[in-house]
């Protein structure tokens, strides 16, 4: 999840905006935007840290929503949002924002 989570940061905000580095607490690595404050602040650090995208569906919307409207449009992210929402629903599980992630990773890559 956590080479998802950084390219859909690359993909939104450009590479030379996104660093990783190791957390000592759980040797993960997180992404973080240099120039601009995102959502929280990592105290261990001192450094805006990037939403959870995977597994933060209000991040999705309020961080990838527009910039993937404007480049593939509204109607292609509107699909993805609903085969997100029905196989969510139909696999009877609450991972819409990894899903939604998925797909956008699909569009990013020039899949459809």
């Amino acid at each position: 999840m956590d080479e998802l989570n950084k390219k859909l940061a690359e993909w939104r905000w450009g590479k030379d905006k996104v660093e990783t580095y190791p957390r000592v607490s759980d040797s993960k690595l997180i992404s973080f935007y240099q120039t601009g404050r995102w959502i929280d602040d990592d105290k261990e650090w001192e450094i805006a840290v990037a939403p959870d995208f995977p597994n933060d569906l209000n991040a999705c919307f309020k961080w990838l929503t527009s910039k993937a409207i404007e480049d593939y449009g509204l109607q292609v992210i509107c699909g993805a949002i609903s085969n997100a929402l029905f196989h969510s629903y139909m696999s009877k599980t609450n991972d819409v924002a990894t899903r939604f992630c998925r797909d956008i990773e699909k569009l990013i890559d020039g899949g459809d």
